[in-house]
């Protein structure tokens, strides 16, 4: 199957539901190819942006289902008949041969099953009360509950192919000890099952069933939340909010670059003038996207490696370079022009921050000590010509690497867990450990400024527009500071409502410097640094994990479950 037609595969299981969110129904068009029908509907023609293109990440090999808001936490199917509950609380009921949508709403509902009779039930645990809803359109129904003696870890559906479906849950495991302190007696831990029987249905308790063995692992798709086999296909639920059905007798031979949700991403222009995005995502791998056209990278930069940052830099008369920073320990060093590794680079082992460590049993001895995993990346120019890449580590190290040679040229302890760096075109280097920003000279690397963040919130992203420092925090908020002095350009800018982590700067096409933030609200936003506003919101839907803002007022947008480029007019 081809990307135009997943995409309006996708396009389809988002029209399914309800059409009264003009966000909803627009990104469902662009999906589909439908722009100028998305502009008409939600924004009647007036878009201040429009998308260059916009893929939902999906393989070939496979069909989407249907697609809730958030990961998928139950799913089951039995007779023709899948269902699924998302995190968020949404849940569906789907016809498995055609896609077609029998029954979807909203509720409390965190596992589910399907009767003899076609009754679909959800189920869920409230402290001590096991509740039971009928699942219907809207907001479902409460059939029964029942008080338990000990609170449940974990519920689950079992649905046989014949008799009453049953709800299995493992009781929560406590100790009491006696007023002496040497005895202690165990309570819970056991296995306990109900029928879902009767009509309407209610709930009653029945000896659990076998222990079943292993689920299948789905190998094919490895970042997914749950499992169920049906007769002619194995049903997985991603952390995208993606049901999808697989061949059980296919093995299908992985894309060059599977498209997992990204992780982080930076824009740069090749020599031959084609604009890219390259793009680390999930699954551990990396690949060059083109900007103009969203076509998959026809070769995959590496595919084992699980990079945290992304920077691009081109040292003068040399080939576009990306390196890339990963929770391995390991910098990589790919020339983008000839779609190669160049070089890795390995994280020196150092120890632990002072207080933090893991738990192990006596008389287990410790792991030996690894390479420090980098969480963040950057990279420049310096005046003399030379490039530098400059890695946070997770814990607390600043080194500075010389990307052609894989020379370390300086390193700095910060003393704290590393979040985030910068590089901008001036000689600074900007790092966060959370809660202040530190400036460095990246060509001495010594310290030039501390600046205090105001509030209490985490610093998660940073970078640098001109002299200009932005720092996106947790609860979604925007820092302005010069990197001069650490003045502060006026109060934080509120945006997103959820976590934000991820943002980048660069010029408006009308020359304003602009930031661009993503968040997990599912929005992409962009900033007038200078006027300290808000210039455009742009509903994605799913949680945004990574953006990059390309030389032409570009947006490449990598959101949870799709990748694409927005055009800024």
């Amino acid at each position: 199957m081809e990307q135009p037609a997943a995409a309006r595969l996708r396009a389809g299981a988002y029209l399914h539901g309800s059409v009264e969110d003009g966000a909803q129904v627009q990104l469902a068009a662009r999906r589909a190819g439908a722009d100028q029908l998305a502009d008409r509907l939600a924004y009647e023609g007036g878009l201040p942006w429009s998308a260059r293109w916009l893929l939902p990440v999906e393989e070939s090999h496979h069909r989407t289902i249907a697609v809730l808001r958030g990961p998928v936490v139950a799913l089951w199917t039995v007779r023709g008949i899948v269902g699924a509950v998302a995190e968020s609380g949404e849940y569906g009921v789907w016809d498995l041969d055609t896609g077609d949508q029998l029954v979807r709403g909203w509720g409390a509902g965190k596992t589910g099953s399907t009767s003899a009779e076609g009754r679909h039930v959800l189920a869920a645990v409230d402290g001590t009360t096991l509740r039971l809803w009928e699942a219907a359109d809207g907001v479902p129904a409460e059939l029964d509950r029942l008080t338990l003696p000990i609170p449940l870890r974990s519920l689950h559906a079992v649905t046989p192919a014949e008799g009453d479906p049953l709800l299995v849950g493992i009781e929560q495991t406590g100790y009491v000890d006696d007023w002496s302190g040497m005895d202690s007696t165990v309570t819970g831990g056991e296995t306990r099952a109900w029928a879902i029987t009767d009509d309407p249905p209610r709930l009653r308790d029945c000896p659990p069933p076998p222990r079943p063995g292993e689920p299948p692992v789905d190998t094919r798709q490895l970042r997914v939340s749950v499992t169920a086999r049906a007769e002619t296909c194995l049903l997985t639920g991603g952390r995208d909010g993606v049901v999808r059905a697989w061949a059980l007798d296919e093995q299908p031979v992985p894309p060059p670059v599977p498209l997992a949700s990204p992780a982080a991403a930076a824009c740069a222009t090749r020599s031959d003038g084609q604009r890219v995005a390259v793009v680390a995502h999930h699954n551990q791998r990396v690949g060059a996207w083109d900007l103009a056209e969203g076509a998959p990278p026809p070769t995959v930069l590496h595919d084992a490696h699980d990079a945290a940052g992304v920077a691009c830099v081109r040292p003068p008369g040399g080939p576009l370079l990306a390196v890339t920073g990963g929770l391995d320990g390991r910098v990589c060093v790919f020339d983008v022009d000839a779609g190669v590794l160049s070089r890795t680079i390995v994280m020196p082992v150092v120890d632990p921050l002072p207080g933090t460590g893991s738990y192990r049993r006596p008389g287990v001895a410790p792991a030996p000590p690894g390479p420090e995993p980098v969480r963040d990346i950057a990279a420049t120019v310096l005046a003399d010509g030379r490039p530098v890449a400059v890695t946070i580590g997770g814990l607390g190290w600043l080194r500075w690497w010389c990307p052609l040679t894989g020379t370390a040229l300086g390193a700095v302890p910060l003393g704290q867990w590393g979040r985030a760096v910068a590089c901008g075109h001036a000689p600074f280097v900007v790092a966060t450990t959370g809660q202040d920003l530190q400036v460095y000279d990246t060509t001495t690397t010594e310290p030039v400024i501390t600046i205090a963040v105001s509030g209490s919130e985490t610093v998660w992203a940073l970078d640098v527009a001109d002299d200009v420092v932005v720092a996106l925090d947790g609860a979604g908020r925007l820092h302005r500071y010069r990197l001069a002095n650490g003045a502060p350009i006026g109060e934080p800018l509120a945006g997103h409502y959820r976590d934000a982590r991820t943002v980048s700067c660069g010029r408006h096409p009308d020359g304003r410097a602009i930031a661009v933030s993503g968040g997990f609200d599912g929005t992409v936003r962009v900033w007038d640094l200078l006027a300290g506003e808000e210039v455009h919101r742009i509903p994605m839907e799913h949680p945004v994990y990574a953006v990059a803002l390309a030389d032409d007022g570009a947006i490449l947008v990598g959101t949870h479950g799709g990748i694409g480029v927005l055009r800024l007019h």
